[in-house]
């Protein structure tokens, strides 16, 4: 048999809700995942975790298997902000800028798509340049135009931005995961539409129900070594607040956000038993 773990999250991290329930009470609580794709705002997720995983992290006293599920399990940026704010590397191993406006990224090496092919430079520059494409409509083409976005290929595993102006808010831009995510050019039909993210993350697509659940299976190749931590991830979209509150209720999911402030006052002010809630800003 396999433990079950559902959780409910939501774009917006504002607040987490959590059930106790054994054996992973015990567990202590790490960082949520504070971003999902767009086409998956306000799901539930329900992520299996085989029973040996679970005994192996309650002994080890390391944090719990939330700590291998990411912003996006699909697909990931070159950087992100990490629990205090600071920019650290996500594709991107490293960095660095003299002016503001040459930026020059190292790519991680060895890291592959879910069909195999591994990341180069050129992705990156194919996804920036498909963003900048007029024909395509990209909601951050106004944004990169505006700052005069140009990328270079240095070589295999270093990709070269150069900016006019912006370099400001520019790490900030990249690191918009449903904006600058980096997938493989053949996840885009000829239309130009994307029917399956083939993605870098540490899952990938299993099955889809449109519009009710996604599951995805672990990754084997992923470039994280040791995570994932969970088997696979079961997307399930949960739009009303109160479903998902309710659904907390009844074990149905384990984790939430974005339940209503109602609720979640009375939550803060006198914890239940069975929750642990914490608040951010």
């Amino acid at each position: 048999l396999q433990r079950v773990l559902h959780l409910s999250l939501v774009e917006r991290r504002v607040f987490r809700t959590e059930r106790h329930d054994d054996p992973l009470r015990r567990v202590r609580r790490a960082t949520l995942p504070h971003r999902l794709p767009a086409l998956l705002a306000r799901p539930a997720l329900a992520v299996r975790v085989q029973p040996a995983a679970t005994r192996q992290r309650l002994q080890s006293g390391k944090p719990d298997m939330l700590a291998g599920l990411p912003a996006n399990p699909r697909a990931q940026q070159l950087v992100a902000p990490d629990r205090s704010g600071k920019f650290v590397g996500v594709l991107a191993e490293s960095w660095k800028t003299d002016d503001g406006k040459v930026w020059t990224f190292n790519l991680r090496k060895g890291v592959k798509f879910h069909n195999g092919q591994e990341l180069t430079a050129d992705d990156v520059k194919f996804i920036f340049d498909r963003i900048l494409d007029e024909k395509v409509g990209a909601a951050m083409r106004s944004t990169y135009n505006g700052i005069g976005l140009k990328t270079e290929v240095v070589d295999k595993s270093t990709v070269k931005f150069t900016i006019a102006s912006g370099s400001g808010p520019f790490l900030n831009y990249l690191a918009l995961l449903n904006r600058s995510a980096i997938i493989h050019k053949s996840s885009y039909n000829a239309d130009g539409t994307v029917s399956k993210i083939i993605g870098t993350g540490p899952f990938m697509l299993d099955t889809s129900k449109p519009g009710d659940s996604y599951t995805l299976k672990k990754f084997p190749d992923y470039w994280k070594k040791g995570e994932p931590l969970l088997d696979g991830v079961v997307l399930k979209v949960i739009t009303d607040p109160n479903v998902r509150l309710n659904a907390l209720r009844t074990g149905e999911v384990d984790l939430t956000e974005e339940l209503p402030i109602a609720d979640v006052k009375k939550l803060v002010e006198k914890q239940d038993p069975n929750f642990t809630t914490k608040v951010y800003y």
